[in-house]
């Protein structure tokens, strides 16, 4: 029996990646043929994290590798999902869940920083942009729909044709450049296929929606001097309502004496209801109860039909929740989903439909000119598509509808009293009598995006050895490649034209003959009439009942009439391109005494990025009927960046008394961005070995990240973010019937309340009436943005203690600091608020130089601020710390062997400081670890069984604990702590003392499976993902991080139980 080491061993290595999941510390080559076994051992190889070609299989840097056939047994059929798993990936993600307002708002919805639909990875929790993506070692353009895409989306790449996944969680700035701060994920697609391979993927959750359906075929051939591979696969999957998984907006509270958990429907944006003036009806609140009605026309002194206060809305809650008081005044309808918007929240996606369709191909040739140097020409060029059309929350209209409009004469002209004043009459559209406003959700009207994308890659280069004996004998190399990459999108969604929306209601009146019009009139000025050309304005009736209800998956809609007249589409087209040259040789320069050869790596690198975002004129201008305008100006500009950069790897010691490995690898990199200057950035890693099966490294590095395209060209987008972020808002602090505000659950500080005044908001009286969106400006910032730059502190100690046939047993440590400084941030429109108000008195935050002020011309109820500005800013420090800790077990058997692994990711800091300032909640620092999408630990764990023809396969991941996110609990006033513990938000029998349900559970997911495989041409897997059906963390809704209470963008599974099967034929 020969003792061998897995850092040297083929076969061990291959038992490594087919059987683990995660492998912590051993590496592929980049190409890899199974008949040169014998000469691997000497073989130089590049592995990502250098471009040095090094002799052997483990790498001084931490990483990852991820096979796809280990993904797949799992039930995993894309990219991203693989990624999506990983102890490294921390920080809230964008996902296929991530819905922008979270449920706080259902105001027109801006798209994240990926676009419509994208799907992005980002490590150590520091974000997407700070994640670097290679495809075969070479950077991956962006692409996306709607407003400023910056990276890659991570769901287009077709599985089958992927080799494996390979993640750096070291500083790579100095290697590959900017974008590389927190890691590098590398792609590695299959290198050659002989022969032809279908596979078919299925999955069918036990809940409704869901389902996925995948084939895939890869094909290819070698020759003497080519190989080529050719593949393409084709995805669907089915939509998941947020309805199919909950039942209903929820609010959950804890009783501070008993510790009981009321768990109720709660939701706080009316629905089917019109806000009219007091002094008519007692009440401004009325709604829509078909059959009943106790309100009377003041014009007329007719009943209403239809029409009610908020005492006619039935009691649907106590036989639903028996711990559920009488509710009185507008509890009523918070309490009962028919008269808010509950039900159209639930029939938005949870999970969105997507379809998607690629094809990829590479080749090499080895031309006979060429044979004497090893040249190699390759390619790969890839064309990928999505198409999804995904449905958000249906956003509220409230058309105002006056009591009393004007009346024509026979000559068409507006009658006048004699004191000059316009003949006014009452509205026939307006039952109501008194000005009012109807607010409801429309199913003509919901906020449903078509998207379809196309991404073009090609990529080509020449490598080879470098001709001269002394080149020859020092094995030096050659490589140089070029590549483009175009992502083209669009995107449409229906909006109502507010130009013809304010031609129906404003210009409404009665003719002579009492018949209902509106429009302007067109008169010609000229005999020849000019281009205009008049639209016939269509009368509106807003009370009509259809507008109203819900029932029959219908929230009311609007007649053809009105909908063709309303109803417009606003369209979005982007291009984002990528054209990248690169160069670099690389050799030994000398060898040591005792020691290995000295390596060196030279290379240039020259990069253009270009992005066009347009958008139609109703879009550019703010032409649409929302809470805010939805405004998008246009996003265009680019981009170049040139680089020198260098490497040379120092083995002073080989296998030698006390010193197994001694080697100390340097990088450095020059970079010159054409809009923001130039910078240097280095890195400096010591390995030390003093044996064969221990080892230490300790690496230090820089990066230099300028401002991405989106940072720095991103158009005015104007979305819009709930009242409720106005601390000044008094809405949370009333009682009562009719609701009156309550001193004695106010949490707000004498700082807040003050400066709420100072500001010009009555903080006892704003959002009484009301919750009005704040328009949110977010825009690029190429004249005011620095670079961002940091330092990264990477320790890692590996071990193989055991190693021989029968019993394998590996492990490492690593230990991580990453800080960065000027860090590109957009912070949140509620973040900037509460830091304005909360901060300092007097209003002395520099928080409040991005808050707008407020319309003195308004009522103390509804003087919201009109403006937040959460454009891109440069915050003070950013720090990620933590450590990864894998381990591996390995048996071997007769006739079975047995694989475990485990890895995890202690978070130990995840700070931000934006200001530092000593009068601040720890000098200004906020540590978010614990937090939403931030928990302390994540830990993946499998465990495979091979048993000759099957293979038995487990695989784990839990997830930490984690709550809101609270700055200072000593000081906080925040309804989720226990001592801040006061009333319900509903009337909950014997008055209980409560707080509410911050605090998202921890999560452990399991999946099972079973592959045969009979015969190298046929193999078959099924199992079930999430076998326990574990349900995501429930928190109360609306703190951010959920949808409806559900938590979603932190890892939790949003399908449940999936039961999948999959196979493969190769012929």
């Amino acid at each position: 029996m020969r003792e061998t080491t897995f850092r040297r061993s083929l076969a061990a290595l291959a038992v490594a990646t087919s059987c683990g999941l995660l492998m912590p510390s051993t590496l592929y080559a980049q190409e890899q043929d199974p008949e040169r076994e014998e000469s691997l051992e000497t073989e130089k190889i590049t592995v990502t994290g250098s471009r040095v070609r090094r002799d052997e299989f483990a790498s001084p840097s931490p990483i990852q590798v991820i096979s796809v056939d280990d993904a797949k047994r799992a039930g995993i059929t894309n990219v991203a999902d693989m990624l999506q798993r990983i102890s490294l990936v921390n920080g809230t993600q964008i996902d296929n869940t991530i819905n922008t307002n979270s449920g706080n708002s259902n105001a027109t919805e801006a798209p994240p920083a990926g676009g419509v639909g994208s799907v992005n990875v980002g490590l150590r929790g520091l974000g997407a942009e700070r994640t670097l993506i290679l495809l075969n070692g070479t950077r991956l353009g962006a692409s996306g729909v709607r407003g400023a895409p910056s990276q890659p989306d991570m769901s287009l790449i077709p599985l089958e044709m992927v080799e494996r996944v390979e993640v750096l969680s070291d500083s790579a700035s100095a290697v590959y450049g900017a974008d590389a701060v927190a890691g590098v994920i590398n792609i590695i697609l299959k290198q050659s296929f002989d022969g032809m391979q279908i596979s078919a993927d299925v999955s069918a959750p036990s809940d409704e929606g869901g389902e996925e359906r995948q084939l895939s075929f890869v094909t290819g051939g070698e020759g003497e001097r080519f190989k080529f591979i050719f593949g393409g696969e084709f995805y669907e999957r089915e939509r998941i309502s947020l309805g199919s998984r909950i039942d209903c907006i929820r609010r959950r509270e804890i009783d501070v004496d008993t510790g009981e958990l009321y768990d109720y429907c709660y939701n706080g944006f009316p629905d089917n209801a019109v806000l009219s003036t007091t002094a008519a009806n007692g009440s401004s609140w009325n709604f829509y109860t078909p059959g009943q009605s106790n309100l009377t026309n003041p014009l007329t002194g007719q009943p209403v039909p239809n029409f009610s206060t908020s005492e006619n809305i039935p009691d649907v809650w106590s036989e639903r929740f028996p711990f559920l008081g009488e509710q009185v005044g507008l509890d009523r309808f918070r309490a009962n989903p028919d008269f808010n918007d509950n039900n159209d929240r639930l029939a938005s996606d949870l999970v969105s439909p997507v379809t998607r369709f690629s094809l990829m191909s590479s080749g090499t040739y080895f031309p006979e000119w060429g044979e004497d140097h090893n040249i190699a020409i390759s390619f790969d060029t890839s064309y990928f598509h999505r198409h999804l059309t995904n449905r958000a929350s249906t956003e509220q209209i409230y058309p105002g509808v006056p009591a009393l409009i004007p009346q024509e004469n026979e000559q068409g002209n507006i009658m006048l009293n004699d004191d000059g004043t316009r003949v006014m009459v009452p509205n026939p559209l307006n039952p109501l009598g008194t000005d009012a406003l109807p607010i409801y959700t429309i199913d003509n009207k919901k906020q449903t995006r078509d998207v379809e994308l196309d991404h073009f890659r090609f990529n080509t280069g020449i490598s080879g050895d470098l001709p001269g004996e002394w080149a020859r004998d020092n094995f030096w190399t050659f490589n140089v490649n070029f590549s483009y990459d175009r992502g083209d999108g669009a995107a449409s969604q229906p909006l109502i034209d507010e130009r013809n929306f304010i031609l129906t209601l404003e210009t409404l009146r009665l003719d002579s003959d009492g018949n209902l019009k509106c429009g302007i009139p067109i008169i010609a000025n000229n005999p020849w009439g000019g281009i205009i050309s008049a639209q016939d304005c269509v009368v509106v009736d807003f009370f009509n009942t259809g507008l109203f209800g819900n029932s029959n998956g219908s929230t009311g809609a609007l007649t053809d009439a009105a909908a063709d007249y309303l109803i417009g589409e606003r369209v979005n087209r982007t291009v984002v391109t990528q054209s990248l040259l690169s160069g670099y040789v690389s050799g030994e320069l000398f060898s040591f005494d005792n020691g290995g050869a000295a390596s060196l790596v030279l290379g240039v690198e020259a990069r253009r990025d270009e992005i066009d975002s347009q958008v139609d004129f109703l879009g550019a201008n703010g032409l649409l009927v929302a809470e805010d305008p939805g405004t998008e100006g246009i996003t265009a500009g680019s981009r170049t960046i040139n680089e020198v950069f260098g490497e040379l790897s120092l083995p002073i010691f080989r296998e030698v008394d006390g010193a197994h490995d001694l080697t100390v690898d340097l990088a450095l990199r020059y970079t010159d961005e054409s809009n923001f200057g130039s910078e240097s950035t280095e890195r400096v890693r010591v390995t030390y070995a003093p044996v064969d099966w221990v080892s230490f490294s300790a690496a230090y590095g820089t990066s230099f990240r300028t401002p991405n395209l989106r940072e720095q060209y991103l158009g005015d987008q104007f979305g819009g973010e709930s009242g409720g972020i106005d601390p000044c808002n008094a809405s949370p602090y009333l009682s009562g019937s009719p609701p009156q505000y309550d001193p004695t659950i106010d949490t707000r500080s004498q700082i807040i309340l003050d400066n709420c005044e100072l500001s010009g908001a009555n903080p006892f009286v704003l959002g009484t009436t009301g919750s009005t969106n704040i328009p949110v400006r977010v825009g690029g910032s190429v004249d005011t943005l620095l670079p961002e730059t940091s330092d990264q502190t990477t320790l890692t100690f590996k071990a193989t203690p055991i190693s021989n046939e029968d019993v394998s047993f590996d492990f490492s440590v690593t230990y991580f600091d990453i800080e960065i400084e000027n860090t590109i941030q957009q912070q949140s429109a509620a973040f900037i608020m509460t830091r304005c108000f909360e901060d300092l008195p007097g209003l002395a935050s520099p928080f409040c130089n991005n808050v707008g002020p407020r319309n003195p011309n308004l009522g103390e109820s509804t003087r919201f601020i009109t403006s937040v500005d959460a454009s891109f800013v440069n915050i003070g420090e950013e720090t990620s710390k933590g450590y990864d800790i894998n381990t591996r077990l390995g048996l071997n058997f007769e006739g079975y062997d047995v694989v475990w692994t485990v890895q995890a990711t202690v978070q130990d800091e995840r700070s931000q400081t934006i200001i530092k300032d000593d009068e601040l909640p720890n000098g200004g620092r906020d540590d978010y670890v614990g937090t939403f999408g931030t928990p302390d630990l994540r830990l993946v764990t499998q465990l495979s069984l091979n048993m000759g023809d099957f293979t038995l396969a487990y695989s784990g991941r839990f997830i930490d604990e984690t709550s809101v996110f609270i700055r200072d609990e000593a000081k906080s006033r925040s309804t989720c702590l226990a001592k801040n513990a006061g009333p319900s938000a509903l009337n909950i029998i014997g008055d209980p003392t409560v707080y509410r349900d911050c605090v998202a559970e921890s999560a452990f997911y399991s999946d099972i499976s079973l592959t045969w495989t009979p015969n190298e041409t046929f193999s078959t897997t099924a199992g079930v993902r999430n076998f326990t059906d574990e349900q995501p963390a429930q928190v109360s809704s609306g703190l951010g991080n959920d949808r409806g209470g559900r938590m979603t963008g932190s890892g939790y599974d949003q399908v449940g139980r999936t039961l999948f099967f999959s196979a493969k034929y190769k012929f």
